[in-house]
């Protein structure tokens, strides 16, 4: 069960979990049939007595302005994402000596891992560690290791996923790189990496090596308030999204 923000007495918006609890969200039974019986049937309707589909291309579909699209799915606020992270992480960032040396954060590729460890970076004063090039990679370059931030200071690597490419180099720093990580031989960090990578990795790492943490996922009830600007924001109407690629049917977000 969700714990409760005590404030508000709802679930929080964004909250950390171990990877290996990482569940979709459950959705009503009832309700789930009755909307896809729904959107069947609306395939085999028309939206007018001319018989034109109730589609439309995606070249006919306007463009919403910046401003607009801005209210309507406001930017990820990442200092909330963050806070998160941190009460997560709560335990191990008061430990002068973790028994785990580093973390990882696990996200969806292109969902945002990289800009959330930035801003915990920010935050912390830790050392941002950028991946090593494609020419160090593919030159058997190993300085990447030997410039690692002094021990003492946390440090952060964003992007795991960029370190090895598919390619052997990169796969041998990699091993060689959490081998140190977790040994301690490169002092507290955190390590960002995207599902895919993670998936790849455990299968030609070690598992232990994953003591990983990912964003809990979003049912109906946090879609809707992050789509809304939390329940912070105060609309004189609510917004209604129309899903219009395979099903023509409309819901409504408002927070009830």
């Amino acid at each position: 069960m969700d714990a409760k923000d005590g404030k508000t007495g709802k679930a929080p918006l964004w909250q950390f979990i171990r990877a290996g609890d990482y569940a979709l969200p459950t959705t009503v039974v009832s309700r789930a049939t009755f909307k896809k019986w729904t959107a069947f049937k609306q395939i085999f309707r028309h939206s007018d007595a001319n018989g034109a589909p109730p589609f439309k291309t995606e070249e006919e579909l306007k463009t919403l302005p910046e401003a607009r699209l801005a209210y309507v799915v406001p930017p990820i606020d990442w200092n909330a994402v963050t806070d998160a992270l941190d009460l997560a992480l709560a335990d191990w960032l008061q430990e002068s000596s973790p028994k785990s040396p580093v973390k990882f954060v696990i996200g969806q590729p292109h969902a945002g891992h990289g800009e959330l460890l930035d801003h915990w970076a920010n935050r912390h004063d830790a050392c941002r560690v950028e991946a090593p090039s494609l020419k160090q990679i593919l030159d058997h370059d190993e300085h990447w290791l030997e410039t690692w931030p002094e021990k003492g200071q946390r440090w952060v690597l964003p992007h795991l996923e960029h370190c090895y490419l598919r390619h052997t180099n990169g796969l041998g720093l990699v091993r060689r790189f959490m081998e140190m990580a977790v040994d301690g031989r490169l002092g507290f960090g955190l390590i960002g990496c995207d599902s895919w990578a993670r998936a790849y990795l455990q299968r030609v790492c070690l598992s232990s090596y994953w003591d990983a943490w990912t964003l809990q996922s979003f049912d109906g009830k946090r879609l809707a308030r992050l789509f809304t600007c939390d329940e912070n924001a105060q609309r004189q109407q609510p917004l209604r999204f129309i899903n219009m690629p395979l099903y023509y049917f409309q819901f409504d977000l408002s927070v009830r």
